[in-house]
């Protein structure tokens, strides 16, 4: 058993929606990533420039969310959070 992540072919991958999906849910005010880095570490590859908006998300203060959103998590608060679980 253990994660089958290494498993996954990068190539193949296809990110889901989720701004599309957030946008039409206004009432989500939360995005939390419960299996581990690896899932958000997929979502920043595939939002960094819903990620680069000013005011968009709110991050955790954790070790975990500082590795994967760093670069992000310095921006100003908003109404949307990512954060892990």
């Amino acid at each position: 058993s253990g994660s089958t992540d290494p498993m996954i072919d990068r190539a193949s991958e296809r990110a889901n929606d989720v701004r599309a999906f957030v946008a039409t849910h206004p009432t989500i005010r939360r995005i939390c990533f419960s299996s581990g880095q690896g899932t958000a570490q997929r979502f920043e590859r595939a939002n960094r420039a819903w990620l680069a908006e000013p005011g968009t998300f709110r991050f955790a203060d954790t070790a975990a969310t500082r590795a994967v959103f760093g670069r992000h998590a310095r921006r100003a608060p908003a109404e949307a959070e990512a954060s892990d679980a």
